[in-house]
């Protein structure tokens, strides 16, 4: 067991036994040849000599090297990855977790979240009404302002860039009025509303962009989905 854990030449052996043995069954359950039957039985006893033979040389040792094959043997072998589609065929580069390794997935999971971040669990529906997605707006239309740097070209979503612009001044301006503050803390939201009515109403908020100190372009609608 330990030589399959380190994916040395014992683990590839027993991957190899268990198919030879599978293959005898299949055989006598077929009701093939004697002489099939015969040769079939005559390599899976081989195969378990080189197997011990392997694994004592293993222990000998103390170490076996990584051999990638083994291990891909053991993880196929054991279902903690499938291929993907494989009663179609399969497709090459895709992989189901299988038992093991969504139960190892849950667990890392869970000692993340759950045990070290005290946070609670919730597993909600997969399935949504048309009538959320309509109320939310995501049917008509789901757009927002994008503004891209004149220098960098690098893209920004408008209303989240005059934001934090404005969290940032009041900020560094402790001592503004209640009116100046509740003056700026409006156009922060006025990014939401001018995104869903008329653009150009943004114009005249723009500012220089953080990264690279450059104009930002005129605001222009985004499909996000």
């Amino acid at each position: 067991q330990k030589d399959c854990e380190r994916g040395g030449s014992g683990c590839a052996k027993r991957a190899s036994v268990t198919r030879q043995g599978a293959q005898v069954r299949q055989l006598k359950q077929q009701g093939a040849a004697a002489d099939a039957v015969k040769a079939a039985v005559d390599a899976l006893k081989q195969l378990k000599l080189e197997t011990q033979t392997a694994l004592q040389g293993s222990a000998q040792d103390g170490l076996s090297k990584n051999d990638k094959k083994a291990l891909d043997d053991v993880l196929l072998r054991k279902m903690f990855v499938v291929p993907s589609f494989e009663i179609y065929g399969g497709v090459g580069g895709f992989y189901d977790f299988g038992p093991p390794a969504c139960a190892l997935k849950s667990n890392l999971l869970h000692r993340h979240f759950v045990f070290s971040d005290k946070l609670l669990e919730v597993e909600c529906t997969n399935l949504m009404p048309e009538v959320v997605l309509k109320t939310s707006g995501h049917v008509d239309r789901f757009t927002d302002l994008m503004v891209k740097c004149t220098k960098s070209g690098e893209c920004y979503r408008a209303d989240k860039l005059l934001e934090d612009h404005v969290e940032n001044f009041l900020d560094q301006h402790p001592d503004l009025s209640a009116a100046g503050r509740e003056k700026h803390e409006l156009h922060a939201t006025m990014a939401v509303l001018l995104a869903r009515g008329d653009p150009s109403g943004l114009q005249g908020l723009r500012h220089q962009g953080s990264a690279t100190d450059a104009d930002l372009s005129f605001p222009i609608p985004f499909n996000l989905m």
